[in-house]
């Protein structure tokens, strides 16, 4: 039996067409299409398109059945393939976001804990804001507010205070003495454009108390400030005294 007629079986019982319903709608007897299939008597031309129209193909779907049902397999592959790519992706997306969500919660995190810390630091340095200052930055505030509508009114009872910029730099400066905060900023964890530009500021001014360096294939502190070398230098003799 040659292929050409394997693949009319093929293609009947891929459909869950009988012989016999085969023969009917050929309108010829179930043991002449028998051995038509079978490969024992010859099919016209004319037979092959009824088969194909019978069979819901076309006559070269038929010929070439094997070729097709090879693509189709390949086609299920990349199929396959595409879904299980997809699903990745989609799990990629999912850890991403989820990551994304955390750095963003750590990021907000910090940036809370800076500006509570310097406001502990800052507190000293508030001072009453001049009448020229509230005009430029709260205007409303003096009419509104306190009801002051002239620099000799207000410069008798200055009401309202606030930190320079001046003031605040020197507060994050006192800020940096802390060797927690210092490494938030010397190790890239702070994204607060308000507290790099201070850092920037701190860092052309003044030389930074602490420093990483490595040490015997770890990280370590060191500090330029004597003061804190000598605490620095008791805390390392300690941990090496209880290991």
């Amino acid at each position: 039996m040659t292929q050409f007629y394997l693949n009319i079986r093929a293609i009947r019982e891929r459909i869950g067409m009988t012989k016999k319903q085969m023969a009917e709608k050929l309108c010829i007897e179930p043991s002449t299409y028998g051995k038509q299939e079978r490969g024992e008597t010859h099919i016209t031309v004319e037979q092959l398109f009824k088969i194909s129209e019978i069979l819901c193909v076309t006559p070269d779907y038929i010929i070439n059945y094997q070729k097709y049902i090879e693509g189709s397999a390949l086609d299920d592959q990349l199929r396959k393939e595409n879904e299980n790519m997809s699903r990745a992706i989609k799990e990629a997306v999912h850890i991403t976001n989820d990551l994304q969500t955390r750095l963003n919660n750590h990021s907000r995190g910090i940036t809370n804990l800076l500006f509570s810390e310097l406001s502990k630091y800052s507190a000293k340095y508030e001072e009453p804001l001049s009448y020229e200052e509230l005009l430029k930055y709260d205007p409303e505030i003096l009419t509104e507010v306190y009801d002051i509508h002239s620099k000799q009114e207000y410069d008798e009872c200055p009401l309202v205070y606030g930190v320079s910029p001046e003031g605040n730099l020197l507060a994050f400066a006192e800020m940096m003495g802390d060797s927690n905060m210092f490494f938030l900023f010397e190790i890239n964890l702070v994204e607060e454009e308000y507290f790099l530009k201070l850092w920037k500021e701190y860092c052309e001014r003044w030389e930074p108390k602490f420093e990483m360096k490595e040490k015997d294939g770890c990280t370590v502190i060191s500090t330029t400030n004597p003061i804190f070398s000598e605490m620095l230098n008791e805390l390392d003799s300690s941990k090496k005294k209880n290991a």
